[in-house]
């Protein structure tokens, strides 16, 4: 013999009188009447739902489509179920506030509830249904795989840079990480490195980078191979060091002198000037 489930009927009576427990005075006779209607009809479906389920499972085929409809009664019926407790914390929490409005306006609050209340169930529904699949759980993995490979000294500084493109996109690019980087910087002498830490510090440079920069632009323009590469993310990232003293003079440097016109237009584009080259 089957196991009889917990009433709902009962849950939505318990439902219903909390919910009327928020209703002003005159506007709870009315509510009260809709409301006993709506647990009426509950409680036949929950007497369905329960002699249903006492039906042995040898019974014949004929109730296997009744059976599915049961099974997606059910399902409604525990959404049901969710959705009214969120309802009333959050009637319980305005209480206050929906005793002195109209009827029109408490009717206009409570359709907006109910619909945030069925979004909310919709998104955890969805949330669940994805996670099935070990998606989430599959991009946790990789974004951790991908922070403790930059935090992993023994391996090769472009490879623990690679990492730092998906760090960021998944907002995983905290302090700790941008501690790292810029204690890499001090580990290459790469122009092409030193490039890619300053496209990834993009955003979040602040002026005490300003000498080692500087100090590597002097170093590149003294090289018989300078990287204008490096020279563009040095100009982006000193651009984001405005007004100081000491970047506007070599921002200005750059303009007249970069090997490079184009490097030369970035330059005067970062000091707010126009480039009269393009002339």
């Amino acid at each position: 013999m089957g196991t009889v489930r917990k009433s709902p009927a009962l849950i939505c009576l318990l439902y219903i009188g909390n919910i009327t427990s928020f209703i002003p005075g005159n506007k709870k006779t009315t509510m009260n009447k809709t409301l006993s209607i709506i647990a009426l009809i509950f409680s036949l479906v929950a007497l369905l739902t329960a002699g249903l389920r006492t039906v042995p499972q040898s019974t014949s085929p004929q109730f296997s489509n009744l059976e599915q409809k049961l099974q997606v009664l059910e399902e409604k019926h525990r959404n049901l179920e969710e959705a009214h407790s969120r309802l009333l914390k959050i009637s319980a929490a305005s209480s206050e506030s929906v005793v002195g409005m109209e009827a029109d306006s408490n009717i206009a609050l409570e359709s907006k509830l109910d619909a945030l209340a069925e979004k909310q169930a919709e998104l955890e529904e969805l949330a669940e249904s994805v996670d099935q699949y070990g998606i989430l759980k599959s991009l946790e993995n990789e974004v951790q795989k991908a922070y403790d490979t930059l935090m992993d000294d023994s391996l090769s500084l472009g490879v623990r840079l690679k990492q730092i493109g998906q760090l960021k996109k998944y907002g995983q690019f905290d302090d700790q990480a941008i501690a790292t980087v810029k204690d890499i910087w001090n580990e290459t002498d790469s122009s092409r490195e030193k490039s890619g830490i300053l496209s990834a510090l993009d955003g979040v440079i602040d002026s005490g980078f300003r000498d080692p920069i500087l100090a590597a632009l002097n170093e590149d323009l003294k090289s018989e191979k300078p990287s204008g590469r490096f020279r563009y993310t040095a100009i982006k990232s000193l651009e984001q060091m405005l007004p100081d003293p000491a970047v506007e003079e070599w921002l200005n440097y750059l303009n007249v002198n970069d090997p490079e016109p184009k490097l030369r237009g970035r330059a005067a584009s970062a000091l707010g000037l126009e480039d009269v080259r393009k002339k």
